[in-house]
């Protein structure tokens, strides 16, 4: 624990010396903001272990400061006497403190299920330290300055190792300092925060280290044994404030502060906001204000599930996925057995999940039991509900130091199943600033707040003008009959609140059914949302990461094939079988099923391998070659039969039939032609021809002869078709240009203006109007151009949290649909499925992985469930970053021909064929197709878009309001697509400009129109 700012409770005390009396007040605890760095989480305690803690008792120098309660001795906090009615009731001596760490013992027993086992020393002697309290304080102007504290805790140890020279520091492991007086933690209606008081504080080595220096290692005492922590606490937190002319003893004591601490030196993180002291979790957990506090500090809930998971005491069970619903029973903790569900795991994407948990306050349904000592004597109490002044937010009419209670979690605030959204991800970038829960809107240890209403550690402001925080409350919890206006009784996609993760994407998710609230709860889970159903979440045990994945195509056995170090893992859409396949490819092999046999075949330098399966068992023959083989694997149909085709390093094309390949021990000489002097790393095939083209250094190549030299070296080369069957050859260089072959001969080229370095595309007929588009990822933007080198409308589409995409685009359709879908992937996890004709997401999606997808992911035909009436669905497949596998089915098997794969598809032929035309242009010039983007013009440039059916030749006769000529712009335009010709504004005047577009056809067609052009600048 740290002194950190706590939230706003509103504590109901009554007034000890006047029974009769009832007297509100609001109470601030603000366990206030220091520098504080959380331990390295202990997680190995077994039954036999213990915590052994060590605490001392110390006084400062005797004051009559007005800014801290008491004198700096013992008992001076009460100016009468109370007796022993009240929390906390004097002597503070040896056995008081015990009493306290007895609580702690017995809590953590409890919570923990044996796992740490507390034993404690309080040596009996007081320490007295050379100063006044206020001189050990934070300032009031650096309240986070904890050197002060440091200085404290170096002189109480001196002091107590002079005093016990043969004692043995070295069989404990945490040191506490009880100090007299009470703890900065509480702010009173009133306080000008002038306060100086000893703030509640964890001293971890790491936090000595930043008062005393890196090289500190911890306080020398005798035998030179070195204490590297302190924890420091008020004897009380119970203080007597004025109020209306009287004094009042406001009670509040520290078993809920000392449990806490504890916790922070076994390394659990607050809980609640370390920025603002708000709550965040309330009081479902223990790391927050309002749990610490409940019952005037008596006693706290048990951990939440994270907590307990967080430091080994508990392990969740990890839901299996699948696509039918699955009934869930849950067991509150006190009533399960060993083999019972108390904990439940759901996996959203890598980084985040849902637990969920039971949560009772009273399983055993006989009210609360608390065991309390005054001094040496035990007593107990019992009350069957909350009442009077036995409430969360205030206990007075507890007495003595609690020392045990039956079910901790009579401090939860009602009854039902808790659910939390975790985001592991927030967990370890903020975890060692103890930050976890600062970002209200998306913390790393968050409530799912059943009431749809997201409050906890919300301010508002009441009718009397009054500022109230958010609680914790029963109407949080999920349970039938929930009353609050939002529940439905189900948490799903579209709820609220909802099961989308923090990046927006649809986890597919959905709880339902919630039974009433009770020690065994039920309800109902799926993973799906309309046709789209996660399948699969495996953690591969892999020893590195894949650099690529593939299925067979016309596959449907499920079979995944990935990888690794050059060695081809065998696996299944779920993750959970594996062959290897050691050194098997260099290359990005292709594959293939044929008949009843799969075909995999790669290559390692100048060997090529081929792996055959038939379902059960595989066969790996090898064949040695006579050159490197230097681009990726490639097959193509050619007349019914199948060839694998490559590039090697003397500039050889190896064409080989796969059957003879498999009827013979080598690839003969006939399989082998000569093309270039250079190794060719690309080959692009059209299914069933013999026409093929490939990518040398620095050249293009084609079985027609064709040779085109670029400026700039090859990235990409993609083959597909025009309208009228002539081959077109899309080549990516670097240096973000594209190049657009046809028949041969360099048609067009363009560049693409932009910071990022653009290293893959793909075609994909995005509009069904004659013309593939060229499509690719450009840091948070989607891009589509056409072969004219044109953005398509309602491009980029910008990635919503502004993550960058990665992978290649893909793209499919959907059952219902007309149109292709674009599949982009973006590096935080998200897959976007965007309808070109629009810009916009496709429902359900996004979904998400959770994190970036390390492979081009890949799309293939699959058999959802055998009994279904509907065999062949589509299924996408990836591998995140984490090696963890994703596969989700997205919907009924429409067609192949899209792009599925990094190339095209699982035959590496970089081809796609010619696009549909059933939504062509016509018209010569449409009007509704002429305009100017952007528009206004901020900028240098404009483009002056419009379309023609014929090639043209275009005039563009720009006039400003007055109606003079400013800017005359000639142009060609290439019929059948969209055209932009630039208009560089740099040197024109904002106002608005009449653009006169002429378009004059091979034909002798005319067209013309004139548009409005807005200068802005």
């Amino acid at each position: 624990m740290k002194n950190i700012k706590i939230p706003l409770i509103i504590l109901i005390i009554g007034l000890s010396a006047l029974p009769s009396v009832r007297l509100g007040i609001f109470a601030q605890s603000m366990l206030g903001k220091l520098n504080y760095y959380p331990q390295i989480p202990v997680k190995s305690f077994s039954p036999s272990d213990s915590l052994k803690i060590l605490a001392v008792m110390v006084e400062f120098m005797q004051d009559d400061d007005p800014n801290t309660y008491g004198n700096g001795k013992f008992g001076s906090i009460y100016s009468q006497n109370y007796g022993d009615t009240i929390m906390d009731p004097l002597p503070f001596d040896a056995s008081y403190f015990s009493n306290h760490l007895e609580f702690a013992k017995n809590y953590f027993k409890k919570v923990s299920k044996n796992k740490l086992n507390i034993s404690y020393k309080v040596l009996p002697n007081i320490v007295t330290v050379s100063k006044i309290m206020r001189e050990y304080s934070p300032p009031s102007d650096t309240p986070n300055q904890i050197t002060n504290l440091g200085l404290f805790a170096q002189e109480v140890w001196q002091l107590v190792s002079q005093q016990n020279p043969n004692f043995d520091f070295s069989k404990y492991d945490l040191f506490i300092i009880f100090h007299a007086g009470v703890g900065r933690d509480i702010q009173l209606p009133g306080s000008l925060g002038y306060e100086r008081d000893l703030p509640s504080i964890y001293l971890g080595l790491k936090s000595l280290q930043s008062i005393f220096g890196e090289n500190f290692d911890g306080f020398v005492v005798n035998s030179n044994f070195k204490i590297k922590n302190s924890l420091i606490l008020p004897s009380t937190e119970s203080r007597e404030v004025q109020q209306l002319n009287s004094t009042v003893l406001f009670q509040m004591t520290t078993n809920g502060l000392i449990v806490a601490s504890i916790a922070s030196y076994l390394g659990l993180p607050d809980l609640f906001n370390t920025e603002t002291g708000r709550s965040a979790i309330g009081r479902f957990g223990l790391m927050d204000g309002a749990a610490i506090f409940a019952y005037s500090g008596a006693f706290p809930p048990e951990p939440s599930a994270w907590e307990k998971i967080f430091l080994g005491w508990a392990k969740p069970v990890t839901v299996n996925i699948s696509y039918a619903q699955t009934n869930i029973n849950l067991l509150a903790n006190l009533a399960a057995s060993v083999s019972d569900t108390t904990i439940l795991k759901i996996p959203i994407n890598s980084n985040e999940y849902f637990l969920v948990e039971n949560r009772q306050r009273d399983v055993n349904k006989d009210g609360i039991h608390i065991n309390y000592k005054i001094g040496n004597q035990s007593f107990s109490f019992t009350k069957q509900q909350d009442e009077g002044r036995f409430q969360w937010y205030s206990a007075d009419t507890l007495k003595g130091v609690v020392t045990d209670v039956d079910e901790f979690d009579w401090a939860v605030p009602g009854n039902g199943i808790l659910i939390w959204h975790i985001d592991e991800s927030v967990i370890a970038n903020n975890l060692s600033d103890n930050k976890i829960n600062v970002d209200i809107n998306h913390r790393g240890v968050s409530v799912v707040e059943a009431d749809g209403i997201a409050d906890i550690g919300q301010i508002f402001t009441d009718i009397f003008g009054d500022q109230v925080e958010g609680q914790a409350t029963q109407e949080d919890m999920w349970y039938k009959d929930n009353p609050s206006k939002y529940y439905q009784n189900i948490f799903g996609p579209y709820t609220k609140p909802s099961t989308i993760s923090y990046t927006g994407a649809n986890s597919l998710i959905t709880l339902s059914d919630f039974s009433p609230a009770g020690n065994r709860m039920s309800f109902k889970l799926s993973f799906s949302d309309s046709n789209l159903v996660l399948l699969a979440k495996t953690q591969l045990n892999l020893p590195d990461l894949p650099t690529l994945m593939l299925t067979p195509f016309n596959s449907i056995n499920d079979d995944v094939y990935l990888l690794v170090n050059k060695n081809l893992i065998k696996t299944n859409k779920y993750g959970s079988e594996t062959k290897t396949f050691y050194n098997f490819s260099d290359q990005y092999p292709a594959a293939i099923q044929i008949a009843e046999h799969e075909y995999v075949i790669g290559s390692i330098q100048n060997k090529l391998n081929v792996l055959i399966s038939d379902g059960i068992t595989e066969n790996l023959k090898s064949y040695q070659l006579a050159s490197t083989v230097t681009s990726p694997i490639t097959i193509n149909e050619i007349n019914s039969n199948w060839f694998v085709i490559f590039g090697t390093a003397n500039g050889e094309i190896v064409k080989a039939n796969i059957q003879d390949l498999l009827n013979d021990n080598n690839v003969s000489e006939g399989n082998y032609t000569k093309i270039s002097t250079e190794p060719i790393v690309q080959v692009c095939s059209s299914q069933n021809s013999t026409y093929y083209s490939f990518l040398t250094a620095n050249t293009f190549m084609d079985a027609n002869q064709t040779i085109i030299k670029f400026p700039e070296k090859p990235k990409k080369c993609v083959l597909t078709k025009s309208e009228a069957g002539n081959y077109i050859n899309v080549v990516l260089t670097e240096g973000n240009n594209f190049y657009i072959i046809e028949n041969g001969a360099l048609k067009k080229e363009f560049n693409i203006k932009s910071e990022n370095n653009i290293s893959d595309f793909s075609l994909a007929n995005l509009f069904d109007d004659g013309s593939n588009y060229i499509v690719f990822n450009n840091g948070d933007k989607l891009e589509a151009y056409n072969l004219e080198g044109s953005k398509a409308d309602f491009f980029p589409f910008v990635e919503p949290n502004h993550a960058n995409f990665v992978a290649t685009p893909l793209t499919v359709v959907f059952e219902n649909k007309t149109q292709v879908f674009i599949l982009a992937f973006a590096d935080n996890g998200n897959i976007y499925a965007i309808n070109p004709l629009t810009g916009k997401v496709l429902l359900p999606f996004p979904i998400s992985s959770g994190t970036k997808s390390i492979v081009t992911p890949i799309l293939y035909k699959h058999i959802l469930y055998p009994s279904a009436s509907i065999l062949d669905w589509t299924a996408l497949s990836l591998v995140d970053k984490t090696n963890t596998l994703y596969t989700w089915s997205i919907g009924r098997y429409i067609d192949s021909k899209n792009w599925w794969a990094e190339f095209s598809n699982s035959l590496n032929n970089s081809f796609v064929d010619a696009a549909g035309v059933s939504k062509k242009q016509v018209e010569f010039f449409p009007l509704d197709r002429a305009y100017n983007w952007p528009n206004p013009v901020f900028g240098n440039t404009t483009n002056i878009r419009y379309y023609v059916s014929e090639d043209s030749d275009v005039s563009i006769k720009i006039f400003d309001i007055s109606g003079d000529l400013v800017a005359k712009l000639n142009d060609k335009a290439v019929g059948g697509f969209d055209h932009d010709t630039i208009w560089d504004v740099t040197n024109i005047q904002s106002g608005i400009y009449l653009a006169h577009i002429e378009v004059t056809s091979v034909t002798g067609k005319t067209a013309t129109k004139v548009i409005k052009v807005a200068i802005i600048k």
